[in-house]
């Protein structure tokens, strides 16, 4: 019995690979397999602390898309960049997805059309299928857009209130039309942290930029450096933000071996100077000590809440994304409902189940259980 059970599993997963590969190319998608040649080559995972082997790799395409802030980041957990708080997650933007199924059929989805498929890709889109086509609702082209920088170094008390300056700021009539994060890193000496805001702008002018600011920056030490990237125009931030590069074809982007996590902070509870200043205090000091020439970090504290922002005024029903009452992503303390962002994939955090999708995962069990009943795809930290 055994053996026979065995022997079914082995013909299910050669079946569902053929079904995948001919729904794949009756889409028009090419797609390699693990008996291809340059298979080796492109199932790399970016990531390579991460060995796992995909059942077919797809090549990209030439469209592009508004949200994620790299060229090489995709849409499955979310899809954030510095236009989020204006324009959403690009997954909310989504209003139909054409999607090869785990037994090789492809089916339409959207809120009229295999509307419970639609939810799940939304969200977790790599647990039930492979997207061949996306239609999204664009929005017009800003007249202005720029990256901005600021970088101050600061000690770990210095830094801590701009912490919580900066996480105040948020809660100002700010408009939608800025992005911005922290960017937290190794300080030049102990006791010191390497203060960064960036962000990007989509309003009128560096005029009005300018004056969104002016209460934020008030508030905190005189900057040791201030720059300003881009052309003015949106394409011209896109390319800033890719090194350089809008395209997602011409080359593959490298790998590296790195490990992240990330967690998200409910805006009814935010963090407070005391809690500020001692993780401040750690970076300064256990970050300086564990910062080589080898290793190195950096934390993003990133706004996805405050005022006026996009992300969160949607139902947090309408996707299987799980967070939608967070301020930033950042770190967290004792007993806060925190979340977790699942384009940063972390395959060592514990009940990533919760964290990521929130009270959305018994859902999407079910779901999985009618759209991959056998388990075709699956990687670190797939739906089950």
């Amino acid at each position: 019995m055994v053996r026979f059970l065995l022997y079914l599993k082995l013909i299910t997963a050669v079946l569902a690979q053929s079904s995948l590969e001919n729904g794949l190319g009756g889409a028009g998608i090419v797609a390699l397999f693990a008996d291809d040649a340059g298979y080796d080559d492109a199932s790399a995972a970016f990531n390579l602390r991460y060995e796992f082997k995909p059942a077919a790799v797809t090549s990209r395409s030439r469209s592009t898309i508004t949200g994620a802030r790299c060229p090489m980041v995709v849409v499955p957990g979310g899809g954030f960049g510095f236009t989020s708080r204006m324009w959403g997650l690009t997954l909310d933007r989504i209003e139909q997805l054409e999607v090869v199924l785990a037994n090789g059929t492809v089916a339409t989805a959207s809120n009229d059309v295999n509307a419970d498929l639609f939810w799940a890709m939304r969200g977790a889109a790599p647990s039930f299928g492979i997207t061949t086509k996306l239609v999204l609702k664009t929005s017009p082209v800003p007249d202005y857009a720029i990256i901005f920088q600021y970088s101050w170094s600061l000690n770990a008390t210095a830094a801590g209130a701009a912490f919580v300056s900066f996480q105040n700021f948020l809660f100002t009539d700010i408009p939608s039309e800025i992005g911005m994060e922290l960017v937290l890193t190794r300080g030049s000496e102990s006791g010191l942290v390497q203060f960064g805001l960036t962000g990007g702008y989509y309003g009128e002018s560096e005029a009005t930029l300018d004056a969104t600011l002016e209460p934020l920056l008030s508030q905190l030490p005189p900057y040791d450096s201030r720059t300003l990237s881009g052309d003015g125009t949106y394409l011209g931030t896109v390319s800033v933000l890719g090194d350089g590069t809008v395209s997602t074809h011409d080359a593959k982007d490298g790998t590296d071996t790195f490990y992240a996590k990330s967690l998200m902070t409910p805006e009814s509870e935010i963090i407070t100077l005391e809690a500020a200043t001692a993780f401040m205090t750690y970076l300064a000091n256990e970050g300086y000590e564990s910062g080589t020439s080898t290793t190195s970090w950096f934390i993003q504290p990133e706004v996805y809440g405050g005022s006026n922002s996009k992300i969160n005024s949607v139902d947090v029903d309408a996707t299987s994304f799980g967070s939608r009452n967070t301020s930033i992503t950042d770190n967290m303390r004792d007993g806060w409902d925190y979340g977790a962002y699942y384009n940063y994939p972390d395959d060592r955090l514990d009940n990533w189940q919760s964290l990521y999708y929130r009270d959305h995962y018994s859902r999407l069990e079910s779901l999985k259980t009618t759209y991959d009943p056998n388990g075709v795809f699956k990687f670190p930290l797939t739906v089950e």
